[in-house]
């Protein structure tokens, strides 16, 4: 059996939020990520939209997660538009080590490290913090939906990003903490970076999950709506609708 899927998937919460992202492509949105890099405690807001490979035999846990409404995609489309699978990182490994000591080599000029990765003032840092974009922690603890799941281990999610670059928007490869905080601000700056929505074709779609199969005409219907597809496309991706509950009883 396959440890890995020939399909990257992203979940979310709603059928309507599913109906979005199938009409206008996947959207990035800032994400604070929490990187631990021996004493370094980083807290970043990175703009990006997470996708995981995990076959459908083994996702049950992943949906009742991050949500039982999903899209699967054709690896071909990811290595076309430049995603890439992160880096699981052990805050106390070799590699944590090997970072750190990166890191207080580029900070001869004894700055605060901290304030250098979270404000970008230095090219070098900038350049070193776009590869930050790519590590998340092995094992820790995971706030989710008000909650904290002690010890999660995020390993398991084999997870690909697809992170906005240079040539998208150098001034917003990153956001302050404080205006991540703030509702409105965040709001206003989500919307600024999802004009750089990652599109695909029907033909790059292997599923679209629901989270019942009652749901699915509901599903169908929306696709014959749309404008973006063609007849033959809205078939297509017709044909590649299943449900969560189908998913967890029969795979």
């Amino acid at each position: 059996m396959a440890i890995s899927s020939n399909s990257l998937y992203h979940f979310t919460n709603t059928i309507k939020n599913l109906e979005g992202i199938i009409e206008n492509g996947f959207m990035p949105r800032y994400s604070l990520e929490d990187i631990k890099i021996k004493h370094i405690h980083l807290e970043i807001p990175f703009p990006m939209v997470c996708f995981c490979d995990i076959p459908l035999s083994k996702i049950s846990k992943h949906l009742d997660v991050y949500g039982y409404y999903g899209v699967g995609l054709s690896m071909n489309w990811a290595v076309k538009n430049r995603l890439n699978p992160i880096f699981y990182l052990d805050s106390n490994s070799q590699s944590a080590q090997t970072i750190m000591d990166v890191m207080m080599r580029l900070n001869s000029l004894g700055n605060d490290l901290k304030l250098e990765f979270t404000t970008g003032r230095n090219d070098v840092f900038f350049e070193i913090k776009q590869l930050l974009r790519y590590i998340k922690p092995f094992r820790d603890d995971f706030k989710r939906k008000g909650k904290i799941l002690k010890n999660y281990k995020f390993y398991d999610e084999r997870e690909w990003r697809y992170v906005l670059s240079y040539e998208d928007n150098f001034n917003r490869l990153q956001l302050d903490f404080k205006k991540y905080t703030n509702k409105k601000i965040l709001e206003t700056e989500n919307k600024i970076i999802s004009a750089k929505s990652l599109i695909f074709d029907a033909g790059d779609v292997n599923y679209l999950i629901v989270k019942h199969d009652n749901q699915i005409p509901s599903l169908i219907k929306s696709i014959t709506k749309m404008d973006r597809f063609t007849d033959n496309e809205k078939s297509t991706l017709m044909t590649r609708v299943i449900s969560a509950e189908r998913i967890k009883t029969d795979f």
